[in-house]
């Protein structure tokens, strides 16, 4: 029984290890696991241990390298067995200077060739052996691989290096135009297998090289699986395939999606055929490498459906809902510049290149501080370096690759200088995965790097500083993303620093510091003002970013407020101006002594058609009496009437004496009383005329016509009606008007007339209404200064107001007629042949006014 009990075991741990193989076998379209490669050529750090942890720790369970694969100075007793999970390398492959005997690179199918070594070789195997010891490099054991997109190959001085000659390279390389460089390695080699045909990576039968391209048939236009016209790969395959589907490739030549080899990887946007429109589809991927993934590593950025390492020169780099995306500059993009190290023109930074750094806001790449950089380089006649000059780099933000401080100038005891470096963004790595790298620099104390948040990717690397403190207090685990990628020792101890007082200030947080000081704290234990802790935050003492944003809003909201305001304001007082102009203007006109303009008195329909009568009567006659007044008008210009002609009137030599009960057809118009008219007259043995009026709406006239000198003849009657009815003329009034005033005072006085009559100093004969006799009620009451504008009296209705506006054409004929208008006011000497004579012949040397 005891016997049997191993046997029954067996089956058991069968199962077991057959299920561990299937749980570690790839299952097609699954995650495939990707790292980051490396960019660092021969340079190292460490010993051959050290090497060795960084490699295993990079590139263990990994199958994509996203990058170079760069192994080199790796002792003869580690295992290298993690390397075999390594399927497919992006950039190149470098093996150099190493002296273990096999590379268990087995599951290697493709060199993509991204990036070159010496700028033309993907693969370079060089020196491999020890000179003093039997150790070195014998099978490269790379027998899965098939195909090398791009680049070239170079094995060379391997002492002990076997079947690198009796691979068919022009079989793997894609260009045909390149031509391996193979030689001076092992001589005594065994030849290959008899099955092989002559092409092998060893000397057993499984190690015979798998041909993929020169086998095939014509009709294969890449890769095949059999020398038959039907076993061609797809053409989307790269290095080989086991069948004709774009899922059967060994590898892809573009893009891998889940298993399947495809042109492109899904997009953003697809085209719907039904709407003809673009709709965002829902599968979309990202190309990163050559493989296809539903989002962007966290240290890449986002440009349309790639994950690039930085934004083109015309886009900017922004976040979005968690997301960095490159977007196109609204105006001038912030300014990157291009870094040093490994893939750049400067491998340090210099004099010769310390002025390229201005005013920039992110390097694109990395930045390295070596020895030969700041005390310049003989050889390269490059000079010191300025120290000031390092001040350029307070203005960057962002490091996309690594920083690596190995000297710094002596006076300066932290990296102030980049007080405003945020984050590290890891996307090139230096030597073995670092991104922040600062060691021997015996004088710095403390980093200084108070604005960093954020190592995206790779290690930190700080040693043999032996006067820093304070990177004890930091709490990394905020910064990186894993605590293993920590590698800090060799500095000044903490104990010593604490006795010394080197610690962190009581507002800093338990997260640390990164030097003395409030401002040097990782985070605060209380409240943080631009960038200073402080114990108390009050607005007298400075303001949060919340209190500066409120205040801001409020302030913009005010000042809008306030010229809102003030134009309401500006505008109400215009117009209240301009209504307090409107009521003075007409205040003053009815101060003046103008009214309103009255209701026209009602008339009886027999009155208005004898007044129609009497009017008609008047149009239709023409003036060709015995005075010959018609030819004294000139012909009206084009458009207008001409004045209303006067004839003698039917009822006596008077032409304007008409009974009274009839109004006087002749008396002023309607609304109208001649400028020169200087008062009425009296007349012997007569009452007063009543005043005349034409029409019944003639009564009524507006205030603005009657500003304009012209009123009713309402206004002709004297105030309180205090003329007697034996009266015929009321007692006569002197113009008071400037013009007429100044004119008579200019003229000496004319000599009396013996016949009763006197002339003025224009020559005209005046009739002398002395010694008549008046109406003892008039002749009683003082002589009254008739108030004139010279054409332009107010209106009203009262006596001394000036009259309104006529109210027609014909109306304004009537101004023609001003001496027979004076002539009818004074009333006197109608008979007097040298009045008439006077008033239409004028003097010659008469003075005009």
């Amino acid at each position: 029984m005891d016997r049997d009990r191993p046997r029954d075991r067996l089956p058991g741990a069968l199962l077991l290890l057959l299920l561990a193989l299937l749980l570690r076998a790839p299952v097609p379209g699954s995650a495939q696991a990707v790292c980051a490669g490396t960019l660092n050529g021969l340079s190292v750090t460490g010993d051959a241990q050290h090497q060795y942890q960084t490699l295993h720790r990079m590139y263990n369970n990994c199958e994509i390298v996203m990058g170079n694969l760069e192994i080199v100075l790796i002792d003869h007793a580690q295992d290298l067995s993690f390397l075999q999970t390594i399927r497919e390398v992006t950039g190149y492959i470098l093996i150099a200077m190493n002296v273990f005997s096999s590379l268990p690179l087995r599951n290697l199918r493709v060199i993509r060739g991204t990036q070159f070594y010496e700028e033309k070789f993907a693969l370079f195997v060089l020196l491999n052996y020890n000179p003093n010891a039997t150790h070195a490099l014998r099978h490269l054991g790379l027998n899965q691989l098939t195909e090398i997109l791009a680049g070239g190959v170079y094995i060379e001085k391997n002492a002990q290096l076997c079947h690198v000659d009796t691979v068919e390279w022009r079989d793997i390389m894609r260009d045909p135009r390149l031509e391996p460089i193979v030689g001076d390695n092992g001589k005594a080699c065994p030849p290959c297998h008899e099955s092989c045909g002559g092409h092998c990576w060893g000397p057993g039968p499984e190690d015979c090289q798998k041909l993929t391209k020169t086998i095939c048939a014509p009709q294969c236009n890449g890769r095949c699986f059999g020398r038959a016209p039907n076993e061609c790969c797809h053409e989307e395959c790269a290095g080989g395939c086991t069948g004709p589907l774009q899922t059967h490739c060994f590898a892809c030549r573009h893009f891998n999606d889940s298993g399947a080899c495809v042109p492109l990887c899904p997009q953003p946007l697809i085209y719907n055929k039904l709407t003809f429109q673009l709709e965002p589809n829902p599968d979309t991927k990202y190309q990163y490498g050559g493989i296809c993934v539903r989002s962007c590593p966290h240290n890449f950025v986002v440009d349309q459906s790639s994950c690039v390492r930085a934004c083109p020169n015309d886009k900017m780099e922004v976040e979005k809902n968690g997301l960095k995306m490159c977007e196109p500059c609204g105006g001038l993009c912030p300014k990157a510049c291009e870094g040093t190290g490994a893939g750049s023109k400067y491998q340090t930074v210099d004099s010769s290149n310390i002025d390229t750094f201005v005013n920039c806001t992110k390097i694109l790449g990395n930045l390295d501080f070596l020895i030969t950089g700041l005390e310049g380089d003989p050889w390269r006649n490059i000079s010191a370096l300025d120290p000031e000059k390092l001040n350029v780099f307070r203005t960057v933000r962002e490091i996309t690759g690594y920083l690596n401080i190995q000297s710094w100038p002596k006076h300066m005891h932290n990296f102030s200088v980049f007080s405003n470096l945020v984050t590290i963004g890891g996307r090139s790595l230096y030597n073995r995965g670092f991104s922040l790298l600062i060691m021997k620099n015996e004088n710095v104390t403390s980093l200084g790097l108070r604005s960093l948040r954020e190592v995206s990717a790779g290690r930190v690397y700080i040693t043999e500083n032996r006067r820093l403190c304070y990177l004890h207090t930091l709490h990394w685990a905020a910064l990186s993303r894993r605590r293993s990628d920590l590698d800090i020792r060799n500095n000044k101890p903490r104990s010593k620093c604490q006795q010394e007082g080197k610690v962190c200030d009581p507002l800093c947080s338990a997260e640390g510091c990164w030097g003395p000081g409030p401002g040097q704290c990782l985070s605060c234990r209380h409240y943080s003002r631009r960038g200073v802790c402080v114990p108390t935050c009050h607005f007298t003492q400075g303001k949060t970013p919340t209190v500066v944003a409120v205040a801001a809003v409020g302030g913009l909201f005010l000042c809008c407020s306030c010229v809102l305001l003030a134009l309401l304001y500006w505008r109400s007082k215009k117009i209240q101006k301009k209504r307090a102009m409107r009521r003075y203007l007409e205040r003053g006109e009815q101060e003046s002594g103008a009214a309103p303009p009255a209701e026209p008195p009602t008339l009886s329909d027999k009155e208005l058609d004898e007044m129609e009568t009497l009017e008609l009567e008047e149009e239709e006659e023409e003036l060709d009496g015995p005075f010959g007044l018609t030819g004294l008008y000139p012909p009206p210009p084009p458009g207008q009437l001409r004045p209303a002609p006067v004839s003698p009137p039917p009822w006596g030599l008077n032409p304007f004496h008409v009974p009274p009960q009839s109004p006087s057809l002749l008396s002023p118009p309607a609304g109208y009383i001649p400028m020169n008219q200087p008062g009425l007259g009296t007349r012997q043995g007569g009452g007063c005329r009543p005043p005349r009026r034409s029409r019944q709406e003639s009564l009524g006239r507006t205030v603005s016509e009657s500003s304009e000198g012209r009123g009713t003849g309402s206004e002709l009657e004297p105030e309180g009606g205090s003329l007697s009815g034996g009266s015929l003329c009321r007692s006569l009034r002197s113009r008071g008007d400037s013009a007429y005033l100044s004119q008579r005072e200019s003229f000496p006085p004319p000599p009396p007339s013996s016949e009763g009559s006197e002339e003025d100093a224009n020559g005209y004969v005046t009739p002398n209404c002395a010694g008549r006799e008046t109406d003892p009620v008039v002749g009683s009451m003082p002589e009254e200064e008739e108030e004139y504008e010279y054409m332009n009296r107010r209106p009203g209705g009262g006596p001394g107001a000036p009259p309104p506006r006529p109210a027609s054409l014909e109306e304004l004929g009537y101004e023609y007629m001003e001496p027979l208008r004076s002539l009818e006011a004074s009333d006197c000497a109608f008979d007097n042949p040298d009045y008439w004579h006077s008033r239409l012949f004028a003097k010659a040397d008469a003075q005009r006014t």
